[in-house]
């Protein structure tokens, strides 16, 4: 998630709903990866590769895209829509 761009297009579009936030989709990607492995199913971990290639390090109390470190540049090419 890169929240900048998402609050961009909800404005754009005249929503002003809260939306998903990085944080979100960082504990959703740990149950995916927690669901795989107690079910013996593989599972293609984006979420880690796109935020390690944005400078992410597990532990970071702040996660790249969120509003706190502004605009990621690394996520918003990878993220063009912001998710």
């Amino acid at each position: 998630m890169e929240e900048t761009i998402i609050e961009e297009l909800l404005r754009t579009n005249g929503s002003i709903n809260e939306t998903r936030k990085a944080k979100d989709a960082a504990e959703y990607a740990e149950v995916v990866r927690e669901v795989g492995k107690e079910n013996g199913v593989a599972v293609l971990d984006v979420w880690t590769a796109f935020m390690e290639k944005a400078g992410w390090k597990a532990g970071d109390a702040v996660l790249p895209g969120s509003k706190e470190l502004g605009k990621d540049a690394v996520l918003a090419d990878l993220l063009y829509d912001g998710e």
